[in-house]
This record gives C-alpha cells, structure tokens and sequence, in this order.
C-alpha cells in the first residue's frame, strides 16, 4: 500500500506509492494544509483531521471536505476513531461527530460549574459493547447509540481527567484521573484514590498485563490490582522513586517501570532498579525496545548534567552508549530493530546503525544526515523510512533519498 504522511506548519499531505511522492494541499481539495489527524475507514478511503477547516474525506480520486457548514462540530479536529460498525468519530474543541456514511450528526455541551471549556475532546475508545468514551475537559462521556450519558464525578469527586483510558479484558473501562482511578463494570463506578489503596492521587499511565493485572502509575509510585485488592509498589519497595511515568510488559511478563530516579523491573516476586549506577542518572527515558534476542534497549535524553544515549540489558548486565561508543548523538528519541537484526537509533544529530559489535553514525549521501530524527518504522518490503526535521528518508538497505515534505510532484 501507499505511505502517507500528514505535516503541520501547512505542510499538507504527501503520497508515496512505492516509486514518487505527491503532496495534496488546498489546491488539490484537501481542507486545509495544517494536517493533525489521519485514518482509514473500513471502505479504504482515506480521513484526514485539519487544525482549521474540518476534515478532508479522500476516496482515490476526489477530496470532500467537511467543516461547520456541514454540521461538525468544530473545525479544529483533536482525535479521530473509526468504530467497529464503521462510523466515523471526530473529536474537536468544540464537540465531537459522527458520520453514518451520508451525513454528520455532532453533539455540543454547553459551559457548566465544572469546565468553560466542556467540549474539548482529549481522547475515545470503543468498549466491548460497541460503546463509544469520550474523555473530554468537562466530563466523561459515553454514547450507547442513542444517547449520551455524562460523568462529572465518580464517588461524589470531581472528575478532572488525565487523559488515560483503557478497557481490559474484560470489558471494564479504566479512566486515569486528578485524584486516583475509576472502573466501570457495564452498570457501576468504583472509584479508587488513597483512601481505597492507591499509592498517588494523580494517575499517569494504565497497563493490564499478560495475567490480567491491572497496573496504574501515579505520581506516588506504582499500584498493581489483582481484582480484588491493590498492591503499592514504592522506594520503600524498591522501586527506583516514588513516582511512576510510564509503564511496559517485557516478552517473559516482567514489568517495567520509568520512574524519577532510572527504570526499575518487577519479575513477579521483588523489584530491581537501574538507576545512577548504570547510567540512568539525571537521564529521561523516551522508548523502549525489547529486540527478537529479548535484549532490552532504552533511548534517553540528558538532563541537567545527564549523558543520555542508549542503554542495553541483557538480562544482568546494562551497558551504555553514548555519541563516545559512535551514536550521532546523545538525545536519542527512537529506536527500531531492522528484520535484518540490525539496530537503529533515531537522534537530535541524526541516525545510528549499531550491527551487533558497533554503533556508527550514518552520514550517507541522500540521507537525514545529522538532523534531528523523531520517527522511524520499516515497511513490509524491508525499507526503512526515517521522519526527520528535513523530511522522509527512505533507505532500501543500499542508498538514501529523501523527500521534503513540501515536494510537490
């Protein structure tokens, strides 16, 4: 299939069906060249979200664009979902959409004592039941399809959202939240906050493990539900700070931790933490990568005083790399391990190959160069495509090109 690549900064779309690019602007039809949205829909046809004239609705052949005058609901698109009886979902500033295939039907709250702002579509998610959640700035809502029931507390507390939604197996919504956790089973809410167990009040990431776990981050430390009670997991534990960021499940089920103060890993029965000691000191962790050995491989950027660069376990031992050991620089934002088992590392001074012994920096004709590099993913033919502040980059294994987001074919 075709690459597509949406540009902000009035950068429109750009095509590439496997031999030229083709960028489509407001001269080709698309509605507006600020692009912050794109997805499928279950005909093939292509949805893009716009920052200032709605959406641009692209069947191979023609654009449609619909804004306000067409009855949606904002024309600053947030968030887009394609449910599963392929209905297309527009969140925006101002209120969230709904596209049957024929015509729009949009939803506005007004401004109430709990938000001047209630319309603001942070993120949706589809339940098990076909039922669609919006977190919004003024409440949870969700659409059953012939309505909308609202949620502005849980527990009798204001609801202030973080963001975080996740249905589990089961079914059950998860929503993160100012002030703890809530579930909701299909008919009841059950709030979660300290008093009920949680470490923090803050809630900053949501995973269910391979086991059914449910673990939620806060800004305390770490919380594991088993269904029926909630464990803290904290420095006091071994836990590498009293704050957990971030959340990730290994291959072998270990739990990984981005905290405060480095990364800390939970086998099940006690907690190990990587921190100062293995060059985690002063440092931020931006990916996470387990490679097909089951190496582990953690891109940081440096902090005040930081080093940066990437860190590798191989299940007892980290090792560090920096632009001393060949990486093209130390603020590294992605990595991406090649069919080939070849690793790549995407930095604020360009791309890193590392072969198994050495990382160099890749200095290619044609490629990105030493510009900073935010993306990097390898399509099923075995090239590899590389987002930078230049543009794409396409590398077949043997040379480089690169495309400018503006080029116009």
């Amino acid at each position: 299939g075709a690459l597509w690549v949406g540009g902000i900064r009035d950068a429109g779309l750009s095509r590439f069906d496997g031999t030229r690019w083709r960028t489509f602007t407001t001269d080709d039809g698309l509605g507006d060249d600020s692009v912050t949205q794109v997805l499928q829909d279950s005909s093939g046809a292509l949805w893009v979200g716009t920052e200032n004239a709605g959406v641009s609705r692209f069947d191979g052949t023609t654009w449609t664009v619909y804004t306000v005058a067409e009855n949606l609901a904002g024309n600053d698109v947030t968030s887009m979902l394609v449910t599963r009886d392929g209905s297309v979902w527009v969140g925006t500033s101002t209120g969230i959409s709904r596209f049957d295939g024929s015509s729009w039907v949009s939803w506005v709250w007004v401004p109430g004592e709990f938000s001047n702002f209630p319309n603001f579509v942070q993120a949706m998610v589809e339940d098990h039941s076909g039922h669609l959640w919006a977190a919004t700035n003024g409440a949870l809502r969700r659409f059953d399809g012939t309505g909308w029931s609202s949620w502005t507390t849980f527990g009798g507390i204001y609801v202030r959202l973080t963001g975080a939604l996740r249905v589990d197996r089961d079914g059950d919504l998860w929503v993160g939240r100012f002030g703890g956790v809530s579930r909701f089973d299909g008919s009841d809410w059950t709030t979660y906050t300290p008093d009920s167990g949680l470490v923090g009040s803050t809630v900053n990431a949501i995973l269910e493990d391979r086991t059914g776990i449910v673990w939620v981050g806060t800004d305390g430390g770490a919380n594991s539900f088993d269904g029926t009670s909630w464990t803290s997991h904290t420095a006091a534990d071994g836990l590498g700070a009293d704050n957990a960021y971030s959340l990730f499940e290994d291959r072998y089920g270990n739990i990984w931790v981005g905290t405060g103060n480095g990364v800390s890993r939970s086998d099940g029965v006690s907690w190990s933490t990587y921190a100062a000691g293995e060059g985690f000191e002063n440092s931020n962790v931006r990916a996470i990568l387990q490679d097909r050995a089951g190496g582990l491989w953690v891109a940081l950027w440096p902090g005040f005083q930081g080093t940066g660069g990437v860190r590798t376990f191989d299940g007892s031992t980290w090792r560090a790399y920096t632009a001393t050991e060949g990486l093209a620089g130390n603020a590294v934002n992605c990595l991406l391990e090649a069919r080939s088992g070849e690793l790549w590392a995407g930095t604020d001074q360009g791309v890193s190959r590392f072969d198994g012994t050495t990382w160099r920096a890749d200095t290619t004709t044609g490629g990105p160069g030493n510009h900073f590099v935010g993306a990097m993913v390898e399509d099923p033919s075995g090239v590899r495509w590389v987002g930078s502040t230049i543009g794409v980059s396409r590398f077949d294994g043997v040379s480089w090109r690169t495309y400018p987001l503006c080029q116009r074919a």
